[in-house]
Formats: C-alpha cells, structure tokens, sequence
C-alpha cells in the first residue's frame, strides 16, 4: 500500500477507532463523518497485513451494499492506496461481491445481511466489517459474529445511532467491546451549506 492512515490525516476519533485492538469495535456516528472511509482503510489495510486471510465487508441489505459501501471501499483502493483492478486485484461483481488482492492472496467477500441466514453460514473468516449495524435484525449480528472464528478475529460495525436497541445492548449494557461516538459536526470538511441541507 502506497499510504498509512496517519498520511491520509485520519480524524481524531477515525484514528483511534482504527488504532483498537478489541476484537469488536463500534464507531456511531452521523451523516457524513466518514464511517465508511475509516472503515474502508481499516479493511484495506487487513488484506495487506495479514497475507491468505479471508474477511467480510456486509451492508444492511445487498442495495446499500452495491450503490454505497462497495462503491466507497473501491474509491479508497483506488485513489488513497493507489490500487488497480486487474494490476492489484481482481473483483468479481455478483452475489457476494468478491475481492481477490494478488500480492497478499487476501480476499474480501460482499454481502447484504439481510440474506444472513444463507450468507453467512458458510466459511470461516478472519474478520469483517458490518455497515449500518444498529439497522441490522439482532439475528444477523449473530450470524456474522459466528464467522469469524481464524485469527486475528477482528470485528470493525460502523453505524448511524439508531436508540436503544440489540447493538445499544451489546456494547452499552454488555460491554463486548468498545464503542466511539461522533457528531457530523466532527468533520471539519463538511460545509455549513451541507448542514443546513440535513
């Protein structure tokens, strides 16, 4: 990879959520503070740490999966770390969308988790990344969770809030791992025409 995340200028909070270590991890936070862009490096930089390793990368349903997450995580590829399909890696649009890195043998496969109870019942995975999370049905998370079981066993949720709910009850109540809170206001690239949209 071309470019650490401390060259890229991670937020505060962005940096310190890619810095744990826990096996979970939940960064919340809202609209436009760059959820997805952490998260997306965190990932990236996975595939390349870790040579042979297979990883998830779920959205709340396949739709949000194709038109944001994949769509964000192929940016960050490209223009941060430099990487080319067909060069670097190769992808395989379909149902999972498949990422196979030919330097490192890594590979990361696409789901929507709202197929759960067929997509994520097979294979064992070195960890992953679940979007939206707190939109996910309690039995999803679970699904995921049962998947990762090869080292390092790391799993990074990135969310909106969205109240008291089985994700609240996990890391508030329960404690499984630690948790990073965010305002939009927290980036300091948005514009205050972008507020007011909101």
């Amino acid at each position: 990879m071309s470019q650490s995340p401390t060259q890229i200028k991670l937020f505060s909070k962005q940096l310190e959520y890619y810095r744990l270590q826990d096996r979970e991890a939940l960064l919340e936070a809202g609209i436009g503070y760059g959820k997805s862009r952490v998260a997306s490096i965190w990932l990236a930089e996975c595939t390349q740490k870790y040579p042979g390793t297979n990883w998830i990368m779920a959205a709340r349903d396949y739709r949000q999966l194709k038109t944001s997450v994949d769509r964000e995580f192929e940016y960050y590829l490209n223009d941060i770390f430099g990487l080319r399909r067909d060069r670097d890696y190769r992808k395989i649009n379909g149902s999972p969308i498949e990422y196979h890195f030919l330097r490192s043998g890594s590979r990361i496969f696409g789901f929507g988790a709202q197929n759960y109870d067929t997509a994520f019942r097979s294979g064992n995975y070195n960890g992953a990344w679940g979007d939206e999370v707190d939109f996910w049905k309690k039995e999803a998370v679970k699904a995921l969770r049962g998947r990762i079981r090869v080292a390092p066993e790391r799993i990074r949720w990135t969310s909106s809030p969205y109240g008291y709910n089985h994700i609240y009850e996990d890391f508030h109540v329960n404690g499984i791992g630690p948790v990073i809170n965010a305002t939009s206001y927290e980036n300091p690239t948005l514009s205050a025409e972008y507020f007011e949209n909101l």
